[in-house]
């Protein structure tokens, strides 16, 4: 009996180590990534006080083109970073365009700016979390709000009010459909 009991101790000391080692190797891989995208953050963001952004790209030769391919290349970074902490000398960096050409292509074009557009993605993609969402698992309306950036939670209803006819506590207590 003794023999059986030191034996399931060290069975499960050793898979509490093994459990512990494998949660702090990945600690260490999520901080060099958190690490790598703030290097790669500030050095759009200086990129983009020098005025270098996306200076590597040849320019098209037509305007309309040449905007195309700026509206093209934000879009693309607001859809792959929607969830990170994103400014919009970010995304003038990753489009290749000042911030305040970019605002002045983003309205002409799509008639809003781009910080709009990363909102209206966010919330787009937080009704998204809030209908798959399961209201018994624990998770709420602010904890969803949070992750996609909306800290303030009187505007972000609001916003998702005005977008979906219906207010998120809403979305999040009718149950997902079953199939």
């Amino acid at each position: 009996m003794a023999r059986t009991r030191a034996g399931a101790m060290a069975r499960e000391a050793r898979e509490a180590r093994e459990a512990r080692e494998a949660r702090e190797a990945r600690e260490a891989r999520e901080a060099r990534e958190a690490r790598e995208l703030r290097a790669r953050v500030r050095s759009r963001r200086a990129d983009a006080r020098r005025g270098t952004a996306g200076a590597h790209r040849a320019a098209p030769a037509d305007a309309d083109t040449a905007a195309e391919g700026v509206v093209r290349r934000a879009v693309a970074f607001i859809e792959e970073n929607a969830a990170e902490h994103v400014i919009a000398a970010d995304i003038a960096s990753a489009a290749g365009a000042s911030v305040r050409r970019l605002q002045e292509v983003f309205r002409a074009r799509r008639g809003t700016s781009p910080t709009g557009l990363l909102r209206a993605v966010r919330l787009e993609r937080a009704h998204a979390e809030l209908v798959a969402a399961d209201p018994f698992e624990g998770r709420t309306v602010a904890m969803i709000a949070a992750w996609w950036g909306f800290t303030h939670r009187g505007r972000f209803s609001g916003l998702y009010h005005r977008a979906y006819g219906q207010h998120p506590r809403h979305t999040l207590d009718t149950p997902p459909p079953r199939g």
